[in-house]
């Protein structure tokens, strides 16, 4: 090998050290949550849920410590209590809603149903309301950086703007983008969402559909037509409604917790009783063929009080 050669060979390896050496001493200078970032940036063109798990893992190490100062100051707790205490609002009605369209009667006849809807909802709401706020929040940044490079010259008198990290300019600009992308792509999927779902959906029956064709003999399929289309309205049902598990839950609480084996009033053999008032009753009965595997029938109370030939006036 020619003098060139190794000469060249030599400097392409030193070269190729001290790039391996910087990035070493770049990455190590960085906190967790700008390592985050930097992989949230280079996965971007790669896969955007990716991207936003890393974002949001970062602004939640970022911005944890000031949540926690701000949770031990009074106006803090104020603005808290103020934000958290809203969503409870929304969640109670949420879940009251949910209970009515299940039941088919007023959330308040199904109180402890109602209870167990919230503490279904609520995580859920909790903790996606949350990150958007955070995201939101980050919006506003080109006017924090403008802020921050105006008073910079006023540190001397104590207003410390700067982040404590390293690069806190190269950071929020880098915060900022992501989260514009995050955003983007949050709005761009809540309204393509249904459409998606129902996509996959069709796709899931039509599979469902081939395979059984090629397992069953024809006589066999001709039979069991029905039993393949209730099986593919039931795969679609949940790409309509996203509610649908949790208000099948809602139902199964209903029925095997909260209703009533035995009952003042005249009720069927397998069925279970929610009494209204003294003069009408929700009967429950297990349905395969029930929308959410309950069904809910409100009936009058027939009961040695108030027998079936008896008119009824109540108040």
């Amino acid at each position: 090998m020619t003098a060139p050669l190794l000469r060249l060979k030599a400097k392409t390896a030193r070269t190729t050290r001290n790039l391996t050496l910087g990035f070493a001493r770049f990455w190590q200078a960085l906190t967790l949550a700008q390592r985050l970032y930097a992989v949230a940036l280079l996965l971007s063109p790669v896969s955007i849920w990716l991207t936003t798990a890393c974002t949001v893992a970062a602004l939640t190490i970022e911005f944890w410590p000031r949540f926690l100062q701000l949770f031990h100051s009074l106006p803090g707790k104020a603005i808290l209590l103020l934000f958290y205490g809203t969503i409870a609002n929304f969640v109670l009605a949420n879940a009251a809603g949910t209970v009515n369209e299940v039941t088919g009667v007023a959330a308040s006849h199904f109180d402890y149903t109602h209870n167990f809807a919230i503490l279904l909802y609520l995580p859920s709401w909790m903790l996606a309301l949350s990150v958007i706020a955070l995201l939101l929040l980050q919006l506003v940044l080109p006017l924090y950086i403008l802020v921050l490079l105006l008073l910079r010259p006023f540190q001397r008198f104590g207003l410390h703007f700067l982040d404590s990290t390293k690069r806190p300019i190269q950071t929020a600009i880098a915060r900022f983008v992501l989260c514009v992308i995050v955003t983007a792509n949050l709005v761009v999927t809540s309204g393509d969402f249904d459409n998606a779902g129902d996509v996959i959906d069709q796709v899931s029956a039509s599979f469902e559909k081939e395979m059984s064709k090629e397992q069953e003999p024809n006589a066999e399929q001709t039979q069991e037509a029905p039993a393949t289309m209730h099986l593919e309205a039931n795969i679609a049902e949940p790409g309509k409604d996203s509610d649908k598990w949790i208000k099948i839950l809602v139902a199964q609480f209903a029925y095997n917790w909260e209703a009533d084996s035995f009952s003042r009033c005249e009720k069927s053999k397998n069925s279970k009783v929610v009494e209204l008032n003294d003069y009408e009753i929700v009967e429950l009965f297990e349905d395969e063929q029930a929308e959410y595997g309950i069904r809910f029938e409100t009936k009058r109370c027939v009961s040695p009080a108030f027998p079936a030939t008896t008119t009824i006036n109540s108040p």
